[in-house]
């Protein structure tokens, strides 16, 4: 009799759980989940901007050869899209000419 008591007790717990987790899911209002307000924070921009915000780029010659194969390949792909563009439009007008009207 105490064992039945005891196993209903954690039946019931995690019944409830479930159930809570079921509707904080549902309503949105979990305390992970709820923003906290905050007031908000004066900043000004400044007149002139500082070296440390401002991102140096790098001088060295491994970045800028990186820098230039990468431009090369893109342009063989803008290149290789137009063409594929060009010989599209060819074969659309190819065959809209082709057809006979009835």
């Amino acid at each position: 009799m105490k064992n039945t008591y005891f196993l209903h007790g954690i039946a019931i717990f995690v019944v409830v759980g479930i159930l809570a987790c079921f509707i904080g899911y549902a309503v949105n209002t979990r305390p992970t989940h709820t923003l906290k307000q905050q007031e908000p924070v004066g900043t000004s921009t400044p007149a002139v901007e500082t070296g440390a915000s401002v991102k140096k780029q790098k001088n060295c010659d491994c970045c800028a050869e990186k820098i230039r194969e990468f431009r090369i390949k893109l342009q063989k792909a803008r290149e290789a899209r137009e063409a594929r563009k060009r010989q599209q439009a060819a074969k659309h007008t190819r065959t809209t000419t082709d057809e006979t009207i009835p």
